[in-house]
């Protein structure tokens, strides 16, 4: 279960200076009016008409202070809300320091060295865990991220194996600074979970592994230990003593296994036969198919109560200076209404102001916002249909149409529990038929598309995908049963597209009625 520290009130009333500097002026200003309308009521002799308009400037006040506070969004108290993640990001680091050369790693009957038993685990990994993204950082005194989060596995097996080719390694381990700079490389907006793979023998010279292992688990960031190396240890290589002696490096099972326990990760005993498809199997196990989470807590927003605060303070302001009855009936009962309204609705608003922040980051192409942005919508139920459409969408824009084709199904089937909603029901079919048509299944976007067009037929987008689908499922059908050598270079879907434009444009030419020419016009 993730935990998040349980605000207080100052923290939340406090948390923006301006609103802070605003509640601060208003305080001396109140006073001020407090005191000057004491001298005038003293001046005066007493009614109750003066008094009248000395509550309502004084709940005027309140109205204005409750609005700040408002503003400064308020949290207390706590609550469990369920907790959505997308898939798995593994950032793998390698510690790359003179003691990772010691040849005591079992490599296949064979001495290795650490560092090279490491990655052949991760490289052995990396290809068992498809549909995972990876990057890679190194440790080398220092912490660099050597790649970035990518989804290319080309760009993962040539670095991991020009770590088993090449020497990296560096004087000194600073596997703190290691792990932070594996931290930082993850995308804070993304809704992946997050793992390092820490490949290291567990010697650190310099800094403080258990603060980085407790900034670590603040960001939910698991670490999986992969331990390299044996307790008997070896000497390191080229590495002196004082006295010219050889300089031995152990492995620290201690300090790995501690690393694992600290941010609820696994602890992988490098030696082991199985080691990379123990490895592997964890990774596989914390990346579901679909979206998937357990509880977090977290503090409560109180905003929403301060804003009808200061409804009722406003409403009361007004109600002390009136005079008819009449006039006072209809402001309470507007006052009433109003009252409903905000609490029947109110927690339904922030799933369908999620969508809307979702739809605008996917506009602008910042596809990873746009995902955190609807998965946070999900724990809204009206609002599930429309943030798995907006998941889909943002799949295909990735070119994930596997992952697309989940999100509508899951949107469909949310759809169906709610009033019926003609546009959204159309999107759904088309754009299953996009992410279909993307996978090469022509046969099945063209059923996608039929089925769109039978929920809104004037639509000619569908019409015309539609007929793109069957011309590529016929040029498909015809390459297949074309010998080799007659076979065409072109890829079926362009040449189905080219024939299709070719077909629209002649019938474009061949329809269009001509006026008759007149003769007494120049002929240019």
């Amino acid at each position: 279960m993730n935990t998040e520290t349980p605000g207080t009130i100052a923290q939340g009333l406090f948390a923006r200076p301006s609103v802070l500097a605003a509640l601060v002026l208003l305080v001396p200003l109140a006073a001020a009016w407090i005191f000057r309308e004491q001298k005038l009521r003293a001046s005066d002799p007493p009614s109750f008409s003066s008094f009248r308009f000395f509550l309502s400037g004084l709940f005027f006040w309140f109205f204005a202070a409750c609005s700040i506070i408002a503003l400064a969004g308020p949290r207390w108290g706590i609550r469990y809300v369920e907790d959505y993640y997308r898939g798995l990001d593994v950032i793998l680091a390698f510690d790359v320091s003179r003691s990772m050369e010691v040849r005591d790693a079992d490599g296949g009957g064979k001495r290795v060295s650490r560092l090279e038993s490491g990655a052949a685990a991760a490289l052995e990994t990396r290809a068992a865990c498809e549909g995972i993204r990876f990057g890679a950082a190194l440790g080398r005194g220092g912490g660099i991220l050597a790649v970035p989060l990518t989804w290319d596995g080309e760009v993962m097996r040539t670095f991991l194996e020009s770590l088993l080719s090449s020497p990296m390694s560096g004087r000194g381990t600073n596997l703190e600074a290691l792990l932070d700079a594996a931290s930082d490389a993850f995308e804070s907006g993304f809704p992946n979970r997050r793992v390092i793979v820490l490949v290291s023998d567990g010697e650190a010279l310099s800094g403080s592994l258990s603060l980085a292992l407790e900034r670590a688990a603040a960001k939910d960031i698991g670490v999986a230990a992969f331990a390299v190396g044996t307790g008997e240890g070896g000497p390191v290589p080229g590495l002196r003593d004082g006295e010219g002696g050889a300089v031995y490096s152990r492995r620290r099972d201690d300090v790995m296994r501690y690393a694992a326990f600290r941010t609820g990760g696994i602890f992988v005993d490098g030696n082991l036969r199985d080691a990379a498809a123990l490895l592997s199997g964890h990774l596989l196990s914390l990346a579901p198919g679909s979206f998937s989470g357990g509880k977090r807590r977290e503090t409560r927003s109180r905003e929403d109560l301060f804003a009808v605060l200061a409804l009722v303070f406003l409403g009361a302001s007004k109600v002390c200076v009136l005079r008819r009855r009449g006039n006072l009936s209809v402001l309470l009962a507007s006052g009433v209404f109003v009252s409903v309204s905000l609490f029947s609705s109110c927690s339904r608003v922030p799933g369908k102001l999620l969508v809307m922040e979702g739809n605008m980051h996917s506009l602008g192409g910042r596809y990873a916002l746009a995902e955190a942005a609807y998965t946070r919508a999900l724990a809204y139920g009206d609002a599930v249909p429309y943030a798995e459409y907006g998941l889909g969408a943002a799949c295909i824009a990735r070119d994930e149409n596997d992952a697309a084709l989940e999100h509508f199904a899951a949107a469909a089937a949310a759809l169906e529990k709610l009033p019926e909603n003609r546009e959204l029901s159309y999107r759904l079919k088309y754009n299953g038929g996009v992410a279909l048509f993307g996978k090469g299944d022509y046969a099945a976007a063209a059923a996608a598309f039929r089925d769109a067009l039978e929920t809104d037929g004037g639509r000619v987008a569908a019409k015309r995908n539609l007929e793109l689908s069957l011309l590529s499922m016929r040029e498909n059908s015809e390459e297949k049963n074309t010998p080799e050598k007659g076979r065409g270079t072109q890829e079926p879907r362009m040449t189905a597209f080219f024939d299709y434009l070719r077909g629209r444009e002649k019938s474009q030419w061949e329809n269009r009625e001509w006026p008759e020419e007149d003769p007494s016009t120049p002929d240019y």
